[in-house]
């Protein structure tokens, strides 16, 4: 039975993932599913039990690992993106800016224009 799960269901959901036919949390409720299974079909059974806890614990830990790793490549592109939109935020304020200050001088030179009319 532990050969089945190590190499046959375990194996078949990292192909799918592996080929994109399943997305990331469709591998990570297939294996929470299987686990479950396999939990209770060696419920009964305590010292297999204890040899499966552990190798279940370590593949959901490799889970973990992983799935920790894809939100801190997530969080890095989102602060790269918020500096760019920092960046591109202050080149509008630049320009705004610019832009009052030639509202200002052209109501200057239309008063002018018109004081001197």
């Amino acid at each position: 039975m532990l050969n089945l799960y190590q190499n046959d269901i375990i194996e078949v959901i990292e192909k799918a993932y592996s080929s994109g036919t399943i997305l990331l949390g469709d591998r990570l409720e297939l294996l929470a599913l299987t686990r479950k299974l396999i939990r209770h079909l060696y419920r009964k059974h305590t010292e297999i039990w204890e040899a499966i806890q552990a190798m279940l614990d370590q593949s959901l830990t490799l889970d973990v690992s992983e799935y920790i790793t894809l939100v801190e490549k997530k969080d890095a592109m989102i602060d790269k993106q918020k500096v760019q939109l920092d960046e591109q935020q202050a080149k509008i304020d630049s320009q705004a800016i610019m832009i009052q200050k030639l509202q200002a001088d052209l109501e200057h030179l239309k008063q002018k224009t018109n004081d001197n009319t």
